[in-house]
């Protein structure tokens, strides 16, 4: 295969995995980031502090997507929600603009009370998020 037929083959493999993460089923990946972000808290004993008022980034590999196969998510770094912009270097500005416009629409409380866990491809595409609050989290106990 020549270098062109190489580029080809990874845009349409690229446009797969574009296509199938606009169609993916919302709620399977919510429950997974559910059951992954408790998992995370219980297995790393986090205390309050650490998580709650915190932005999680996960990471999946691209061929997983398409398979809706859970077992390659893992953690990539978490910040406080007022740190969000030294999340740049990962997810780029637009992205990091996108997600100050959603926090800035919460109250502080809301702030304080929330964790969030946002979920890329390994080649840093978008595929969804899942909020949960104190009160939430609370109840897994």
């Amino acid at each position: 295969m020549t270098n062109s037929n190489l580029y080809d083959e990874d845009i349409k493999y690229e446009q797969k995995i574009l296509n199938d993460i606009e169609n993916i089923d919302s709620e399977t990946w919510w429950e997974m980031l559910d059951e992954f972000l408790t998992e995370y808290i219980d297995n790393n004993s986090l205390d309050e502090d650490k998580y709650l008022g915190h932005i999680f980034v996960a990471l999946i590999d691209d061929e997983c997507v398409e398979d809706e196969n859970f077992d390659n998510v893992r953690m990539k770094k978490s910040v406080s929600m007022d740190k969000i912009n030294t999340l740049e270097t990962w997810i780029g500005l637009e992205e990091v603009k996108a997600l100050e416009n959603e926090i800035n629409e919460m109250t502080d409380e809301q702030k304080k009370e929330t964790v969030i866990i946002y979920l890329y491809s390994n080649s840093w595409k978008f595929i969804t998020s899942f909020q949960t609050d104190k009160d939430t989290i609370d109840s897994w106990n």
